[in-house]
């Protein structure tokens, strides 16, 4: 039963290809094809349905052949490369596994001196299967240790592409499973069930669960077995492997024979026929054999017949006398069973006469041997002595020795009379094997009563260990309660010592709590004081501002009202920043944006008149926070430059544009950048000793912050100032 399991997981192994088509057409159309790329496809598909669809596999191997000629012919090697792997294929499914590795050694050594092949990426998927095609015949062939070589390359050329992991481990499960390695098979078998689980390869994942459970079966874990194969048979459904499914439902019917459920062994070969190709003699004859020795352990004799008439029936179409007399001797043992002594005698000497058959075709083969070799010795003779007389005593010699051989057939036919009447013995033994296997029944029920008288002692010993520890309980019990007097005391000692301390700590508590609250009021008392201070000076600055305005209204001379004008905006400036803390809850901070907002929109107003049409823009990428030591420099130096723009910059423009942008500059650093789309300075440079008060001013400011100037003509005039504020957290 073991060598059955193992002949399905090796037809599970083949690659599927999948079901049968229309091979006549195809092969029709692929003759009238042109010899081009797509013919090497073709041919090669043919091959490859001939040997999984119909196991014809010499046609399977005349089509291979031919696209392989047809690729070297028109210097096609991945083509090539393809077809060699399909008669590696070929040839492993005709069980000659030295020449199928052949065919994949050529196909990696046409992989690798190939310029067409060199991007290796293009074929990583069959070089994989190449490798781990070689690691499961070497298997099969016994040579582990080359077969670990293969597997192992398959996995590190899997870690390179990136792809077939899985193929790596469920080859690795096979090696180790064929040396009855069972701990290191898991290992792989699981791991491949993990990679075919999350890549969702459903047909690879059910080979996965089928390698579990023949782990576990051939470990005596029969229930085990039969959960991973119903997992396998869920993943043979998912992906429709109609073969995985047939050889999974007819693994499970095994193992419900070695449990003596017959019902369901009964249940899952009928199943197993289902999915059953109506072409596949063999496994239609060993599936319908099996029911057959079911049926006759249930003594349903007729279901019995009936299946072993169907065996019989799809083991002659394959015409082999072997399996024909395997047949002839489940019907015998069926009739038997039955106690129809009349069908058993016409079976038995049908056996019987197939055993004279094969018997005879022994003899002439041995015969024919013989004669073979006389006439070599005969001619080897005739080499060395060219007498005739010599010749002619040779060949009397030779007739002699024909004849005792004739006298030695003679006897051997009358051995094959006893042999007749030996197979008669071979019947009777067969019940006696029977009587045979219910004594090792029995003895299997003795074993699991002597289970259970052991059971019954531990259980009896765990009893015993209980009672040792309530009497180790018992005694700890009496010693607390000694213990319970001297823990009281300590409590109410412990119990005063915590009521002092709680009452100093509450006393504590109440002096903070008032202390706090004095605290609090008195920062209270400072904001308030804080913001009427801002206030007050800001109100101060508007009255000054308001001063110069009516100053500014009486003088006639256009400088000094321009320096009256500037001096206002600039009274202005630093009044916004007061004005910005007595309204903000922050009264250290000050948001920059939302001052240079305020400060942008004042100056717009004023030079309205100038620039109709003036836009301006504030990025802020900071958000940054900041004081009156580094506001007010700040909003006079934008001051003066924005308004330097409205004067001089926007003369030739009517849409004049402003843009604004803060943002960090460096570790603990700023910057303000202030941009126009005006003229610019004469020569792209700001003027080495200007007169202008406006830049003396950004100067002499930008120096109060600790920063640098830095001016470039880019569309326009572009100042950029590097400062270090102080920040305020908020």
């Amino acid at each position: 039963m073991k060598y059955l399991l193992f002949v399905c997981m090796l037809t599970i192994s083949c690659p599927i290809f999948g079901q049968r088509t229309n091979l006549d057409s195809l092969i029709r159309a692929t003759e009238m094809m042109q010899d081009d790329t797509l013919k090497v496809s073709k041919l090669r598909t043919i091959g490859s349905r001939l040997r999984t669809d119909l196991n014809d596999f010499t046609k399977a191997r005349q089509y291979m052949e031919a696209s392989l000629h047809l690729s070297k012919s028109l210097n096609y090697d991945y083509g090539a490369f393809r077809a060699i792997i399909g008669l590696a294929y070929i040839v492993q499914n005709m069980g000659q596994l030295n020449e199928a590795n052949d065919y994949f050694k050529r196909a990696i050594e046409l992989s690798e001196s190939s310029n067409q092949l060199r991007n290796q990426d293009k074929i990583a998927s069959e070089t994989i299967s190449v490798h781990t095609g070689i690691a499961s015949n070497c298997s099969g062939l016994l040579n582990f240790k080359e077969a670990e070589k293969y597997a192992f390359k398959a996995l590190a050329l899997a870690e390179k592409y990136k792809t077939g992991g899985g193929s790596g481990w469920i080859t690795l499960a096979q090696i180790f499973y064929k040396q009855q390695n069972y701990a290191e098979a898991k290992v792989y078998a699981l791991k491949a069930m993990g990679y075919f689980q999350k890549a969702k390869i459903y047909a690879e994942l059910g080979r996965s669960y089928t390698y579990l459970g023949l782990i576990e079966t051939d470990k005596g874990n029969l229930k085990e077995g039969i959960e991973y194969y119903l997992l396998a048979l869920e993943s043979y459904k998912l992906s429709n492997t109609k073969s995985g499914i047939r050889l999974t439902f007819y693994n499970i019917a095994l193992l419900y024979v070695k449990l003596e459920d017959s019902e369901k062994a009964i249940f899952n070969l009928k199943e197993s026929l289902k999915y059953s190709n109506p072409g596949d003699a063999q496994t239609l004859y060993f599936t319908n054999s099996t029911l057959a020795r079911v049926s006759m352990q249930k003594k349903d004799y007729a279901e019995s017949i009936k299946f072993a008439k169907i065996a019989l029936e799809n083991v002659l179409k394959r015409n082999n006398k072997s399996s024909i007399k395997s047949g002839y001797e489940l019907l015998y043992d069926v009739y038997k069973a039955a106690k129809d002594s009349t069908n058993a005698l016409v079976y038995l000497e049908k056996i019987v006469s197939l055993n004279d058959s094969l018997y005879t075709s022994d003899i002439a083969k041995n015969t024919a041997d013989l004669a073979r070799k006389y006439e070599t010795e005969k001619k080897e003779q005739q080499i060395v002595f060219l007498d005739k007389e010599n010749q002619l005593s040779r060949e009397k010699l030779g007739k002699e020795i024909m004849l005792a051989m004739a006298l030695k057939n003679e006897n051997e036919l009358k051995e094959s009379k006893l042999k007749k009447e030996i197979l008669l013995r071979a019947a009777l033994a067969r019940e006696n094997k029977l009587q045979v296997i219910e004594i090792a029944q029995k003895q299997v029920i003795q074993l699991g009563l002597e289970r259970e008288n052991v059971l019954k002692k531990n259980e009896l010993a765990t009893e015993t260990q209980l009672n040792q520890s309530l009497k180790l309980q018992n005694n700890l019990m009496l010693e607390n309660s000694k213990n319970e007097t001297l823990a009281r005391w300590l409590m109410l000692v412990m119990l005063f010592g915590f009521t002092a301390f709680g009452v100093n700590y509450y006393r504590n508590y109440q002096r903070q709590k008032s202390d706090n609250q004095q605290i609090i009021k008195q920062s209270d008392e400072l904001k308030i004081l804080m913001r009427e201070v801002h206030h007050r000076v800001k109100n101060n600055l508007q009255i000054i501002s308001a001063m110069l305005r009516m100053q500014a209204r009486s003088v006639v001379d256009k400088s000094a009202i321009e320096a009256l004008v500037n001096s206002e905006n600039r009274l202005q400036t630093i009044a916004m920043v007061h004005e910005k803390l007595y309204k903000s809850e922050n009264l250290s901070g000050v948001l920059l944006k939302d001052y240079l907002q305020e400060l942008m929109d004042v100056l717009a107003k004023q030079h309205q008149n100038i620039i109709p049409k003036f836009q301006f823009t504030i990025q802020d990428n900071a958000q940054l926070t900041t004081n009156l030591d580094t506001a007010i420099p700040l909003g006079l130096i934008v001051n003066e430059l924005v308004t330097n723009s409205f004067k001089y910059a926007f003369k030739e423009l009517e849409n004049g544009e402003i843009n604004l942008l803060i943002g960090k500059a460096n570790s603990g650093s700023y910057q303000l950048e202030i941009r126009d789309n005006g003229s610019g300075f004469t020569d792209g440079k700001l003027p080495k000793n200007s007169t202008s008060l406006g830049l003396k001013l950004v100067n002499l400011f930008t120096e109060q912050l600790n920063g640098s100037l830095k001016y470039e003509t880019d569309k326009g005039s572009h100042f950029t100032i590097f400062f270090k504020p102080i920040v305020n957290v908020l």
